[in-house]
């Protein structure tokens, strides 16, 4: 999948040398982590450039599956408040391989999303799922 994250003005932080990054949907300093760095990558490109409200956006937030918890990175809700679009994000340099995609299919059994995305954010994997089966998409625009 294609997509080219914009020029932010991401707010960060050093204290006590820690680099802290503000979180404009959590609306909170965060410890920037390298998947944190993706993360707030794909915060910054939801709000600006697909015009999602921050409202509509909830970010590592703990839920359960079976009796195990659980924390997804990213969950986009639709108009309805249902889950609509589920992102894993990784670091930089992990590889977006099958164990990424089987962490989405397992966070879905209770959040029930229909648009999946896993990114490192240099590389993504987008899905759709109709009727029970599994698309991959080639544009993030797909997937709105």
């Amino acid at each position: 999948m294609t997509l080219s994250f914009g020029n932010y003005s991401i707010k960060i932080q050093t204290i006590d040398n820690i680099c802290r990054v503000y979180d404009i949907v959590r609306n909170k300093w965060i410890i920037l982590t390298p998947e944190e760095q993706v993360r707030q990558l794909w915060l910054h490109f939801l709000v600006h450039d697909c015009n999602i409200p921050p409202t509509r956006i909830a970010v590592e937030k703990l839920f359960k599956v079976n009796t195990k918890n659980k924390r997804f990175d990213i969950c986009v809700f639709d108009l309805d408040a249902k889950p609509y679009l589920l992102i894993e994000c990784k670091q930089p340099n992990v590889k977006l391989v099958q164990p990424a995609l089987d962490q989405l299919a397992i966070y879905n059994t209770q959040l029930l999303a229909t648009r999946f995305v896993a990114s490192n954010g240099i590389s993504h994997i987008g899905i759709i799922s109709k009727n029970k089966k599994l698309f991959q998409v080639n544009r993030f625009e797909e997937l709105l």
